[in-house]
């Protein structure tokens, strides 16, 4: 079988299987609005085994702040093993506001990796893209569209490339004892300022609970003997 028809199995497979994706517990609350382009390609976790029908993708645009907007997100391999199919949101042109991809925005993509509990950025770098017929070849870095489907638009996930810890709640890039406080804070029902609950929270469906302060604790002290 030639690598081009294999790549179009590939493609119908997705498409007939589509409708059976599971939704996504960490990239949450994308906003679907009523224009959107499509990207599809393979995941590869250089250091490490990725996670089929656990790991998700999430794809990223800038507002007019420089602050990420979250606009399509999928579980890898919840299709076909290793691979991702992704819907990407344009923006809401009834709102006043920018709710998602304006045409040629870059797409800034992201893994969350379900087993470890780590989220990666994925760097263009680390990109390729493959042509086939029918479909737009992906530009690198990729960019939205409205109404395209791209081709394949593949990926490898570099272990260096950390974008979040799970328990850093105060973003400072490592895990220390304000981050457990906060955490028992929220925990109590107190709302620190200037913080994003879901930091604390390593489990996927990104409540507070106890085994939240449990793994915070077990972080410091690991780090602490080190």
């Amino acid at each position: 079988m030639g690598k081009l028809s294999g790549i179009v199995i590939v493609w119908g497979l997705i498409l007939i299987k589509l409708a059976y994706a599971t939704s996504p517990h960490y990239f949450v609350s994308v906003n679907n609005t009523e224009s959107w382009c499509d990207y599809a390609g393979k995941v590869t976790l250089i250091k490490g085994e990725l996670q089929n029908v656990a790991d998700e993708l999430g794809v990223f645009v800038k507002d007019s702040n420089g602050n990420e907007i979250l606009i399509g997100s999928c579980v890898i391999g919840d299709i076909i093993a290793d691979y991702y199919y992704i819907h990407i949101f344009g923006d809401d042109k009834t709102t006043t506001i920018k709710d998602g991809a304006y045409r040629n925005d870059v797409l800034y993509l992201k893994m969350w990796d379900a087993d470890e509990k780590i989220e990666y950025s994925i760097s263009s770098v680390n990109m390729t893209s493959e042509m086939y017929a029918g479909k737009i070849t992906p530009q690198i870095p990729p960019v939205w569209i409205d109404g395209k489907n791209f081709g394949l638009l593949n990926m490898s996930v570099e272990p260096d490339n950390i974008s979040r810890y799970p328990g850093d709640i105060d973003q400072s890039g490592y895990i220390d004892l304000l981050d457990a406080i906060l955490t028992l804070q929220i925990f109590t029902g107190l709302k620190p300022n200037n913080i994003d609950y879901s930091y604390s929270a390593y489990n996927n469906d990104l409540t507070i609970k106890i085994d939240s302060i449990i793994y915070i604790l077990n972080k410091i002290a690991q780090n602490n003997s080190k």
